[in-house]
């Protein structure tokens, strides 16, 4: 069965337009391939093996813990190295609200990492359409963007 994620600022497209409609729906499946693309398109610019971060958003009394070991785990079993655990403490749906945010994607920016790995997209943020706006900035700098839980999980 595929998960339904509503959209906050309009994701669907009006056939014909390209124009986006507001509340509408995205299926998971469809996040999931795009961002399996966007992986892929990394992958073939990345020297072997590449380096990760990972990263967990909680809550002020949460622990991150099991969501880096959860990331660590799928990171372990790709071969890729990591370089970081980055933890974002809150509740802002903006992921370029979060200084964590905002160190990953420095990392990206000045070559210090090849993507990052979470253990959902939630973890990126609640949003759907900013989590699609991160997954087009990561796209734009051939990052990847790996989850332990896919889209169609959530």
């Amino acid at each position: 069965m595929a998960l339904l994620i509503p959209l906050f600022d309009a994701a669907a497209v009006r056939p014909g337009t390209g124009a986006r409609r507001p509340g509408q729906y995205v299926d998971g499946s469809v996040l999931t391939a795009r961002r399996r693309r966007i992986n892929l398109s990394a992958r073939a610019s990345t020297a072997a093996p590449p380096i990760m971060l990972l990263y967990a958003l909680t809550s002020a009394d949460g622990d991150p813990a099991q969501a880096l070991a959860a990331g660590q785990g799928l990171a372990d079993s790709q071969g890729w190295r990591t370089s970081r655990r980055i933890v974002d403490t809150g509740t802002c749906a903006r992921p370029a609200n979060r200084p964590g945010w905002a160190r990953v994607r420095d990392a990206v920016i000045n070559g210090r990492a090849h993507g990052v790995v979470a253990i959902s997209w939630h973890h990126i943020t609640p949003d759907q359409q900013l989590y699609l706006d991160e997954l087009s900035w990561f796209s734009c700098r051939r990052a990847a963007v790996h989850l332990v839980h896919p889209e169609t999980e959530q």
